[in-house]
């Protein structure tokens, strides 16, 4: 797995959008509690992760991730993340399928598009205690 993932999870923690130049953004969307009357369902509120490929303005956040654990320039920080995209693509398009951690995964579609898989959420909802449907 690349470093990329790491840096991705880390800052989905603290922001709701994380954009992969070149690549799309990862979205946290907090979906608000539920309750379904028919089957007695409460659902807590709780925190998913979507992907928009669309979503292609490098924002710099993670980037700036990159400067400051390999404690490095900008540059340098952006030819990483260049060279991370570009491995991660290549394996993508070897294995058809590329493992993004607790993220979830992503694999390449029948015309060639990025298809998003959520991956448990868990690590995303600690903060908001964690609470199952009951």
């Amino acid at each position: 797995m690349l470093r990329i993932v790491k840096h991705i999870e880390t800052l989905l923690l603290e922001h709701d959008c994380v954009i992969v130049p070149d690549l799309g953004g990862f979205v946290v969307q907090t979906m608000p509690v539920s309750y379904q009357a028919d089957t007695y369902l409460f659902e807590p509120a709780h925190k998913d992760v979507v992907f928009n490929e669309t979503l292609q303005h490098n924002d710099g956040l993670l980037i700036e991730s990159y400067m400051q654990s390999e404690q490095v320039d900008y540059k340098q920080a952006r030819q990483l993340v260049v060279n991370d995209v570009a491995a991660l693509r290549n394996e993508l398009q070897e294995q058809g399928t590329y493992s993004l951690g607790n993220i979830g995964k992503l694999s390449l579609g029948e015309e060639k598009q990025l298809v998003f898989q959520a991956g448990d959420a868990e690590w995303l909802n600690r903060t908001m205690f964690g609470l199952p449907a009951f």
